[in-house]
């Protein structure tokens, strides 16, 4: 009978050994690593296949891993869940955008600033012209690709009719373009890169002014010196002419028109919300398209869900207007964030097993050590890392989500706040896509406009603020300035979160054998920075 409780004891000790969960080797979680990186390189760089799918293999990948280290399904899925708390967040704010950009095209308010900025341009100071026009243009819309394709791609056409230098012409619109998409409340980017933070997006709006307000006025000096030499008595060439023209004739223009943008600004000035902002400045929009614009109130609401149509402002056939003024006014809508929602749903998915199986930390272990304590390690660590990931999978969005999770409880041990983070993310995930050609960002451009983006004639090194804003970040961690502090007590409080998320994610019992002679210890063992505590 002893033998046989024995036997049983034995037994059950082997169960739960195995059912114990463990960090993860470097070397595992180095290789998880180059598994990633070599599935973005090949797939989506050398074959330009999408990334969406490219992040699930690799998602699938690190499961089998994971369950190398003790791991269940039931375990990884539980994480998944916790992650995506915030993923909703995300993609409520991005639907919402969606609809508040097809809700402002209908009521006229972005038509009416396109109509404004071509009616006040100074012809003889293109490039600065250029550069302000994008930089407003995309600050309304949130988007820096709409702004180059539509605004900018006028000036561009504008510019070379007056003899102006192509590279130039693309430097400024770019460099304006992704002014406008860093701050915009209404940008993608900069609503993931606060709440992969852990902050809110005025507060994150506030702590990129500390880098992207003093390079925005050095882009500005700098195109108005190159304007100087600019022959004078230029005048606006035909396409900004036509494009204002087909806009009066399509909309009804007046201030009354820019009630949803003011709304947006004030939202921003007085901290509404972002959500409670956009909510207030896409119903102001509505009853502006309904009452003053006349427009029928299904339309209106098809709109704001499907995209805006030329033909629900009466013109059946769209080859009667220019395609500048048709991708001006046919985008936006819920349905059009589809495919970036995706994108942060697989990111998140990846991100959330790394993370809980302990693949990022332990991969990012030396790097962290060496960042410990060290506020300019930190920051210049970060923009390379979001700069290698971003490179690597094309687009900002995996790398803010990815680089989030490595660095930020080292952000909140040394008592950063989370908008330092979230400025640091944006520093580099939003600013510098256009010097990577391969990028989604730099394909766009190059492709746009036709113009290289390295060698003679290339417009990377006029962009400068793309070059700018990381050198600023490193600049302000060495001088200590924007380094926001958070108070002991929010510091707790974030660390404190950090712990609970863990604890949710998993928590590894470890069992030491009896039969070894040691004492039976179990306890909640929580995977942190790679090392079992």
């Amino acid at each position: 009978m002893a033998k046989f409780f024995n036997s049983k004891s034995v037994s059950d000790s082997k169960n739960k050994r195995e059912k114990v969960k463990r960090a993860p080797t470097f070397a595992e979680s180095l290789l998880a690593l180059i598994i990633l990186i070599g599935l973005i390189a090949v797939g989506f760089i050398g074959y330009g296949l999408p990334i969406n799918p490219i992040l699930m293999l690799a998602s699938f990948i690190f499961v089998f891993m994971a369950f190398r280290c003790g791991w269940k399904w039931e375990q990884l899925q539980n994480a998944i869940v916790e992650k995506f708390k915030s993923v909703t967040v995300i993609i409520l704010m991005n639907f919402l955008v969606g609809g508040t950009i097809a809700a402002c095209i209908y009521c006229g308010t972005i038509p009416y600033l396109i109509y404004l900025i071509f009616k006040i341009i100074n012809p003889n100071q293109i490039y600065l012209w250029s550069f302000i026009s994008c930089c407003i243009f995309s600050l309304v819309t949130g988007t820096s690709w709409t702004t180059a394709g539509t605004i900018g791609l006028a000036m561009f056409g504008a510019g070379l009719g007056m003899g102006a230098d192509p590279a130039l012409l693309v430097a400024a619109i770019v460099s304006g373009a992704i002014f406008g998409d860093k701050l915009s409340p209404i940008s993608e980017t900069t609503i993931l890169a606060p709440l992969c933070a852990g902050t809110t997006v005025y507060e994150h709006i506030y702590s990129m002014l500390y880098t992207t307000a003093p390079t925005a006025v050095i882009c500005a000096v700098f195109f108005f010196i190159c304007g100087r030499s600019m022959p004078g008595g230029a005048e606006l060439p035909e396409v900004a002419v036509t494009v204002s023209r087909e806009l009066s004739s399509m909309f009804k223009f007046g201030p009354i028109v820019l009630i949803p943008f003011i709304l947006i600004f004030l939202g921003s000035i007085l901290k509404w919300g972002n959500m409670p902002s956009l909510c207030i400045a896409t119903f102001a929009a509505v009853f502006v398209a309904i009452f003053y614009q006349k427009a029928d109130i299904a339309d209106v609401l098809n709109a704001a869900t499907n995209g805006m149509k030329v033909s629900y402002l009466g013109f059946e056939d769209a080859s009667v207007l220019s395609s500048s003024t048709l991708s001006i006014v046919q985008r936006g809508g819920m349905t059009s964030m589809a495919g970036t929602n995706i994108t942060v749903c697989c990111g998140f998915v990846l991100a959330a097993i790394m993370s809980a199986a302990g693949f990022l930390q332990t991969a990012f272990s030396p790097v962290l050590n060496f960042c410990r304590g060290r506020r300019v390690r930190l920051i210049t660590s970060t923009l390379a890392t979001d700069f290698v990931i971003m490179s690597c999978a094309g687009s900002s969005y995996p790398a803010h989500i990815i680089v989030s999770e490595i660095y930020k409880r080292e952000y909140f041990e040394q008592g950063l706040d989370p908008k330092v983070l979230s400025r640091t993310l944006e520093d580099v995930g939003t600013m510098t896509t256009p010097l990577v050609p391969w990028s989604a960002s730099g394909a766009y451009y190059i492709g746009l406009f036709g113009v290289a983006a390295y060698g003679v004639g290339g417009y990377c090194k006029y962009a400068l603020n793309c070059w700018l804003n990381p050198i600023a970040a490193i600049i302000l961690a060495v001088t200590g300035i924007g380094m926001f502090k958070m108070s002991q007590e929010k510091r707790k409080m974030m660390l404190d979160k950090l712990d609970e998320e863990a604890r949710n994610e998993g928590e590894v019992e470890e069992v030491i054998d009896l039969e070894e002679g040691s004492a039976k210890n179990s306890g909640n063992i929580k995977l942190n920075k790679g090392v079992t505590e």
